[in-house]
């Protein structure tokens, strides 16, 4: 995929006629089998502060000369600013074909951008029960997939008796609360505040810790020293701190 680029000197596009150069801001490599995946389009959705893209990818038959026969799914792609996009979930298939069912020939981008109702995330894609480049459109329809809020990709342990520590790097705190959506039980998450040396902040490690239901799918993180409660905010105010996340059998998916 490639975009013009109206930056670093060029002039932009003001008569439809003369063009800034392309800029090449994406391309599948090795790891999804170049040049027999290619990417064949991308739908965007503007979700918080980032841009969530479902990625329709061709994946070609391995057949000298072949540049059409072949299967279609979506993979997850995420950025900040629509140039610069990164993967996410190891390349893990996001929305797939059902052998047997009228969608297992072929799964395209969403039809239109995903939304959010009442905690869960409604999208639309079409799809056919025939391979793209048969020459037949086979019956193609329209499909309906939902998850639940913010739940596109969890972190979780990789082994199973050893628990799994993620660290962010330095943030500031935008409100006084932290919220986690996790799907864990008891003390399976833990969480600790880190000052901008790398230290954990007194009164904040995961001994303190606390996980307050906000709804099924939310924590409320919370410290308690002393028999005294304290917010994100009561420790950091607006100075930078990290957040080390210690998870042990459980899923985080958003804070």
């Amino acid at each position: 995929m490639a975009s013009g680029d109206a930056r670093n000197g060029a002039v932009p596009n003001q008569d439809f006629e003369t063009w800034t150069p392309k800029q090449l801001i994406f391309t599948t490599d090795d790891k999804d089998g170049y040049p027999w995946t290619q990417p064949y389009g991308l739908a965007v959705t503007a979700y918080g502060d980032q841009l969530i893209g479902v990625l329709w990818l061709l994946h070609l038959d391995e057949i000298e000369g072949n540049n059409s026969l072949g299967d279609e799914d979506t993979q997850l792609i995420v950025s900040r600013d629509g140039r610069k996009w990164e993967r996410v979930a190891d390349l893990a298939t996001f929305l797939a074909s059902t052998p047997g069912a009228w969608d297992e020939g072929r799964i395209h981008a969403p039809t239109t951008s995903m939304f959010v109702k009442d905690d869960r995330v409604y999208i639309y894609y079409s799809a056919t029960n025939t391979r793209h480049g048969s020459g037949d459109w086979g019956s193609p329809g329209i499909g309906l997939a939902t998850l639940r809020a913010d739940r596109f990709v969890a972190l979780r342990q990789q082994i199973a008796d050893v628990a799994g520590v993620v660290e962010t790097p330095l943030l500031k705190a935008a409100g006084n609360e932290l919220l986690v959506n996790a799907d864990v039980d008891g003390r399976c998450l833990l969480v600790e505040l880190l000052n901008d040396g790398g230290r954990v902040i007194a009164g904040f490690d995961r001994d303190c810790c606390r996980l307050v239901a906000q709804d099924d799918l939310r924590y409320r993180v919370q410290w308690e020293s002393r028999g005294k409660w304290h917010s994100l905010g009561a420790a950091v105010g607006r100075q930078p701190f990290a957040l080390r996340f210690i998870i042990n059998n459980g899923a985080l998916f958003a804070i």
